[in-house]
């Protein structure tokens, strides 16, 4: 069963730094994973980052704006004429910061549009082979191979397989003759 965690209000977030919350916004919108897998974000689509924004408890309009300045160098004239920095604030990336360590760790899948908060299972499930069926798939197990934690489930030969998204990258399905399959491999409601 899935349950919503929140993050104690007693204990003060860890600081994350700017360069690393802007690197994977960035990611979200070019790396293949999260526009296949995860998180589809389009920065003028308000819409696309509401999910996000839900997470987060961040606004759209404010993820908008750090998507649009992912430097956080643009520089405005104030009332006075004094230059001041319009980049992303420390509050933003305080936020974004827990949910980006939620994604990359698996914790926080998007699901229908609408975040999904899962619980790590103590002890994780041993390492499992890089290209294997779908049914022999555990999930959170990580490859045996790259101790990599992304899985495509993909199909090749008729079959559905779990791929690790390390080995075998989306450039190598040809080779290989497999497409992406219809269904994602995480299941929600299995824990």
């Amino acid at each position: 069963m899935i349950e919503l965690i929140e993050r104690p209000r007693s204990i003060a977030p860890p600081s994350f730094q700017r360069a690393e919350v802007l690197h994977w916004l960035r990611s979200l919108r070019e790396d293949p994973w999260y526009r296949q897998f995860h998180v589809i974000v389009k920065t003028r689509d308000k819409d696309s980052m509401k999910p996000l924004s839900d997470a987060c408890g961040v606004s759209c309009s404010t993820l908008m704006f750090a998507f649009r300045n992912e430097s956080g160098a643009r520089h405005g004239r104030g009332r006075n004429g004094v230059k001041k920095d319009r980049g992303m604030t420390q509050r933003t990336v305080d936020a974004l910061g827990p949910v980006m360590r939620a994604v990359e760790d698996g914790r926080l899948i998007f699901v229908g549009g609408e975040p999904v908060w899962r619980i790590r299972p103590r002890p994780l499930p041993p390492p499992q082979p890089r290209l294997l069926l779908r049914e022999d798939w555990r999930d959170w197990a990580r490859c045996r191979t790259c101790s990599g934690s992304r899985w495509a489930a993909i199909v090749m030969g008729g079959r559905e397989h779990a791929a690790c998204w390390n080995c075998v990258p989306l450039d190598q399905w040809p080779a290989l003759g497999a497409v992406k399959a219809e269904h994602q491999l995480i299941a929600v409601g299995a824990e």
